[in-house]
């Protein structure tokens, strides 16, 4: 909580991940790319778990420094061609209780790879683990059964890395669909997180039947209960007024369940009119998928300490890490 003990209802929250400050400057990213998908961001920072038992050195924290890639697409099936030239790399998957070496191209046509951009993220988080020191044959791939697949993640594969506490999970790439951007849509309300498709072809005229209310009729009627009406009529597609239409010219009236604030009302003919007109589309709006790559730092490092502890054979006792140029650039004696 933040602030003294007498300002109890002044609570902060420590967050759990990277992913959502990325989320939130979308638009700013989306203009960067001049508006087009797909895209991706990175950040880099502390977070913090609500970690019951911290244990194992650095590997269970409460608090650790998380890296995230947000890829942002139309669609996570959609052709990676930063994939090009790596789908003969050899990739170890664990299956059925053993570590084999599959091919990239041969990973996803067996669905062991659900797309080709989880693809490229997995075998450059494999490239990069080896570069920094990691050693080749400590690693392998598992791909989440449905069992243990998250909430919020369609697939989800993570790269292992075998220490003294066994394989642990360091980096795990997550299919996550549009679970993040239709979830903080629906709880704003706003449409920060859409993103407008332009038509191949061009603009296209459509015929649409619009809900024109009645607002004195709506307000003199259902008094409180009328603004959540009036945004469920601004939220009625062409389809969903054609029922309407049909349902007042049979009835005469019409029972509706609002569901954003649980109430249930009854629409006469005189709360509303309907108007057929023509309007002009240049695209489509959706809500992008998301594929997220998530580094732990702390885990990388920790396994990168063991695999660069070394002890000369003539001087067991003189013991030395032997790290790799790349990310030991100073000499030091």
């Amino acid at each position: 909580r933040e602030g003294t003990e007498r300002e109890l209802s002044n609570e902060a929250y420590l967050r759990p991940e990277t992913a959502i400050a990325q989320a939130l400057q979308f638009q700013k990213l989306l203009t960067y790319n001049r508006g087009r998908l797909p895209f991706a961001s990175a950040a880099i920072g502390r977070v913090f778990r609500n970690e019951l038992s911290p244990r194992n050195n650095l590997l269970r924290a409460r608090e650790f420094t998380l890296a995230e890639i947000e890829h942002f697409c139309a669609d996570p099936t959609e052709p990676c061609p930063s994939l090009s030239g790596l789908e003969r790399n050899a990739l170890p998957f664990w299956m059925d209780g053993e570590q084999r070496e599959v091919t990239v191209d041969h990973a996803l046509e067996s669905g062991l790879l659900p797309n080709e951009t989880t693809a490229y993220y997995v075998t450059r988080s494999v490239e990069f683990l080896t570069f920094i020191g990691i050693h080749r044959d400590k690693i392998r791939l598992r791909e989440h059964g449905h069992g243990e697949m998250a909430h919020y993640a369609t697939s989800c594969v993570d790269i292992e890395i075998l220490t003294s506490h066994g394989w642990i999970e360091c980096v795990g790439v997550a299919n996550r669909g549009t679970f993040d951007t239709a979830a903080h849509t629906q709880a704003s309300g706003s449409s920060a997180l859409q993103v407008h498709i332009p038509f191949e072809d061009g603009p296209r005229e459509k015929e649409v039947l619009q809900a024109i209310p009645n607002k004195s009729a709506i307000g003199s009627t259902l008094r409180g209960a009328a603004p959540a009406l009036l945004r469920y009529l601004a939220a009625l597609d062409t389809a969903q007024c054609e029922l309407l239409l049909s349902a007042l010219d049979k009835n005469g009236q019409s029972t509706i369940k609002l569901e954003e604030d649980s109430l249930v009302v009854t629409v006469t003919k005189e709360m509303v009119s309907f108007e057929r007109a023509t309007v002009k589309e240049t695209g489509y709006t959706i809500l992008p998928s998301i594929i997220e790559p998530s580094f732990g730092i702390g885990r990388i490092l920790y396994a990168l300490l063991e695999h660069s502890f070394f002890a000369r054979d003539d001087d067991p006792d003189r013991v030395l890490f032997r790290f790799r140029p790349a990310i030991a650039p100073t000499k030091c004696a």
